[in-house]
């Protein structure tokens, strides 16, 4: 199983496509980095059991890496430019997701809560809209 797809690291931020799970201890490690901020928040998205009635035996996540790659990068941009933000952290997993585990990791830091809690949200917000990432749920029928 590869490690990590590709990651790009700028001054504050930090985010990447996985291919392997995204483990308990890395998301502390994040958080546990971002000393600077106040606030710190985070948005854990877990692969669902079912959808529209049917039982979901796990994810498929699939993505045009190098576009994938700017359009976080500039989401990133538009929250910092929108919110004072200290850190941002964005870790989408790629390949097999089984139900369960953690799709789609964000943490942000800054100083007070509010923007940190309207800063997640844009976050996954975005990401989900428009960063090209396809998604095909397999059923256990």
């Amino acid at each position: 199983m590869k490690a990590n797809v590709h990651t790009v690291q700028g001054r504050r931020e930090d985010y990447g496509f996985w291919e392997e799970r995204i483990r308990r201890s890395q998301k502390g490690k994040v958080l546990d980095t971002q000393t600077s901020g106040g606030e710190r928040k985070l948005n854990a998205e877990f692969t669902r059991d079912t959808f529209d009635g049917s039982q979901v035996l796990e994810l498929r996540y699939e993505a045009y890496l190098p576009m994938a790659i700017r359009c976080t990068k500039s989401i990133c941009l538009s929250a910092r430019s929108s919110w004072n933000l200290h850190s941002i952290a964005v870790a989408h997993r790629l390949d097999l997701v089984s139900v369960g585990h953690t799709s789609v990791f964000i943490a942000v830091s800054a100083v007070h809560r509010a923007e940190a809690l309207d800063a997640c949200k844009f976050l996954i917000d975005k990401i989900k809209a428009s960063v090209p990432i396809w998604k095909n749920e397999v059923y256990v029928n």
